[in-house]
């Protein structure tokens, strides 16, 4: 794909610019391409402009794939009679948070270096700062080893912690990837290495749909063969969240569920996703993500005999995909109070776990909020860390407040120290 130009009229002319570019950079030259040359193109720009926005976002955003029957119980019992939480802030931006988190800290400051960087001073001594979601905390090297599953995962087992055994293979060897699975018993998900959001994501493979399954993540890589690659994991059942870790201490958990409507016996299906995403368009975190009405949100609703037009029982929970994806409409819900604390202490241990991490997002699953036998699945070294901030449900975390306190706490104490030291040596001298 060395001619732009010329790759790019044959997608628009086969009308799957969208489907088959994912590279960010191929993304940005073909609409540049546009404006220079072509004066009627008004829609194409806005698709382009549009699938460029959301390759960034889901870069960011993460998706997964639960037992959506053992959710369903889950939130039905813990959060059917919880109220949507309700917020007046309009920006969510990483400084609006740190100019809060330090304004009541004596002797803290802080200073924008660029539009995704910021650093914290004590007096005026730099003690750590935030880089886009990435919390300085972490080295070069351990934010290496984070991005790699297979390192993460040897990390994760070389300490003792319970983890998903992954196979990863080249996309020419499905017949290796046959061998591995007959000596394993088990569904399998096949998904692509390196691509986020779902894309390619297979569930419930065996040898009868392995070939159709290896083709649908292969072609997610569109034409963008580098590094790619696809990943074989035994399929575990449970529920899956976030835990948030800042600084070696736990934060936050919060728990996506995929799009969904709880039942009120009167409304319709479409009243009631109306009537969320009104309340979406409130949340400075999810209001750019509503819950769209097409043909796959038909088709799942068809799977269960439901209609548009259905008027669900009250607290009749109903799924519109089987995916965790915020920017298909999930929601995100705090479950830090819910959780127990072995839960938390594995988050804390699984960060511990890779050198030169303290901070990051662990992906954890689980069959109960007291599940003694949850497993890692992996680490995030950049999680997000504004959707702690504004949950759909349930009680909001301030993981930025929390680092900004544990900077203070670590040179308060260490000034105290220093402080100490000095005031012995001059009884000692004094003494002599």
């Amino acid at each position: 794909m060395h001619d732009t130009t010329n790759y790019t009229k044959f997608l628009i002319q086969q009308g799957t610019v969208l489907e088959r570019c994912s590279n960010f950079m191929m993304l940005i030259k073909i609409y540049y391409y546009y404006i220079l040359h072509s004066s009627n193109c008004s829609t194409i720009l806005s698709l382009i402009s549009f699938k460029i926005s959301m390759t960034l976002v889901k870069s960011v955003i993460w998706s997964g794939i639960v037992d959506i029957e053992l959710l369903k119980i889950t939130l039905e019992k813990s959060f059917n009679e919880v109220k949507v939480n309700q917020y007046k802030e309009e920006d969510t931006s990483v400084f609006i948070i740190v100019k809060d988190a330090i304004s009541e800290i004596d002797d803290f400051s802080y200073k924008i270096i660029n539009e995704s960087k910021v650093l914290f001073y004590y007096k005026s001594t730099e003690v750590g700062g935030i880089n886009g979601q990435n919390i300085l905390t972490n080295k070069r090297e351990g934010s290496l080893i984070a991005r790699d599953k297979m390192k993460t995962e040897k990390y994760l087992s070389d300490a003792g912690i319970k983890t998903t055994q992954s196979m990863r293979f080249n996309l020419n060897q499905i017949q290796d990837a046959e061998k591995e699975m007959a000596n394993r018993r088990s569904p399998f998900v096949l998904k692509p290495y390196n691509l986020s959001s779902g894309r390619g994501v297979s569930l419930n493979v065996d040898f009868n749909n392995l070939s159709k399954s290896w083709k649908k993540s292969v072609d997610a890589y569109g034409d963008d063969y580098k590094e790619a690659s696809l990943i074989l994991q035994p399929q575990l059942p449970g529920i899956e969240a976030r835990f948030l870790v800042v600084n070696g201490k736990f934060s936050s958990a919060i728990l996506r569920a995929p799009a969904n409507v709880v039942g009120d016996g009167k409304s319709s299906i479409e009243d009631l996703i109306r009537d969320k995403n009104y309340l979406r368009r409130k949340n400075p975190h999810l209001k750019k993500f509503m819950i769209h009405i097409d043909e796959e949100l038909t088709d799942k609703l068809a799977e269960d005999n439901l209609e548009l037009s259905t008027i669900l029982p009250p607290y009749k929970l109903v799924f519109f995909t089987n995916v965790s994806n915020i920017a298909l409409g999930g929601d995100t819900l705090e479950i830090s109070h819910l959780v127990s604390g072995d839960m938390k202490k594995l988050a804390e241990e699984a960060i511990k776990s890779i050198p030169d991490l303290k901070s990051g997002g662990v992906d954890i699953m689980f069959s109960s909020f007291e599940d003694s036998e949850a497993t890692v699945l992996e680490i995030n070294h950049a999680a997000n860390l504004i959707m702690h901030y504004y949950p759909w449900k349930g009680h909001p975390g301030q993981p930025i407040h929390d680092y900004v306190n544990d900077l203070y706490d670590e040179v308060h104490n260490q000034n105290t120290f220093g402080k100490r030291i000095v005031r012995n040596l001059r009884k000692v001298f004094n003494k002599k």
